[in-house]
C-alpha cells in the first residue's frame, strides 16, 4: 500500500526541475530522542522548536542537471545540491536561519531519518529501497531550520524485496558478500580493490536489482560514484 505522496507538498520548481525531488520536513521536537540530542549538539544555539528539512535525488534527473551545467565544478554533486537547496529555502522562508548539517563531517543518522520520513526499506545490499526509485536515490542535504515549518506526514509503502523472487542482487555479487553470516563490507571492499575486480566502477548486485529499472542512474554516473567510492577504499 502506498500513501499519498508528501513530496509534492514541497515540491518547488527550483527543486524539482535539478532533480531534486525528495523533501521531507521533520518538526525537531518529535524527532526520536538520539537524533534532537545528536542535532542539538552540533547547533547548540539552537532554541526550542525548529524544523529539520531532508532532501534527495530520486533517479538519474540531478545527474543530467549537472550535465547540462555549462561550466566545470569540483565536486559538483554537493557543491550544487547546497547552492540549489540554498535558494529554495531562501524563497521558501526568508526569514528562516538555515544551517546545514549534511553535506558535512559531523552528519546525524541519514538512514534513519530517511525511514522516519518512509523514503525507504532495508534491502540486502545493506543501502535502502524505494518503491518508487529502486536503489537509485540519495540524499543530498539536511538542513535544520530555527523557524517551524509544516511537517510532511510519513509515506506508507510495502517493501520491494518482500515480494521479489530469486533475490537476483544477491545471486549476481561476484564478492559474495551478500550471503547471510558474511561481513557485507568486509567482503566487498576486499574484492572491489582486486586488480580482476567487476566492480571498480559499478556493483553488479545493484545493476541486478528488478526493481524500478527505469529509475537507474545513467552509466556516468554509476561510473563516477563507485570510482570515488573505491578511492576511498584505497
Amino acid at each position: 500500500m502506498t500513501d499519498r505522496n508528501p513530496y509534492d507538498q514541497l515540491s518547488s520548481a527550483l527543486l524539482t526541475e535539478s532533480g531534486l525531488n525528495m523533501q521531507a520536513v521533520f518538526a525537531l521536537d518529535q524527532l526520536p530522542l538520539s537524533i534532537k540530542e545528536s542535532i542539538r549538539s552540533k547547533v547548540p544555539e539552537l532554541g526550542s522548536g525548529g524544523s529539520l528539512l531532508l532532501v534527495g535525488n530520486g533517479g538519474p534527473f540531478f545527474w543530467r542537471y549537472l550535465n547540462k551545467r555549462k561550466r566545470p565544478l569540483i565536486d559538483p554533486v554537493d557543491r550544487v545540491a547546497v547552492q540549489l537547496v540554498n535558494q529554495y529555502v531562501s524563497a521558501q522562508w526568508p526569514q528562516a536561519n538555515a544551517r546545514f548539517l549534511y553535506p558535512g563531517k559531523q552528519v546525524p543518522d541519514l538512514q534513519h531519518l530517511g525511514k522516519l520520513a518512509g523514503w525507504h526499506h532495508d534491502s540486502p545490499l545493506k543501502i535502502g529501497i524505494n518503491p518508487t526509485w529502486g536503489l537509485w536515490f540519495a540524499y543530498r542535504a539536511l538542513v535544520v531550520l530555527d523557524n517551524e515549518l509544516p511537517v510532511t506526514s510519513r509515506v506508507l509503502s510495502d517493501s520491494p524485496c518482500d515480494s521479489c523472487v530469486g533475490k537476483p542482487c544477491i545471486q549476481s555479487c561476484p564478492a559474495n558478500a551478500l550471503e547471510p553470516g558474511e561481513d557485507y563490507l568486509k567482503r566487498c571492499g576486499q574484492y572491489r580493490v582486486q586488480a580482476a575486480s567487476s566492480c571498480k566502477s559499478t556493483c553488479l548486485a545493484r545493476l541486478a536489482c528488478p526493481v524500478q529499472v527505469r529509475s537507474r542512474y545513467d552509466q556516468s554516473q554509476i561510473h563516477f560514484h563507485y570510482t570515488h567510492s573505491l578511492e576511498h577504499i584505497r
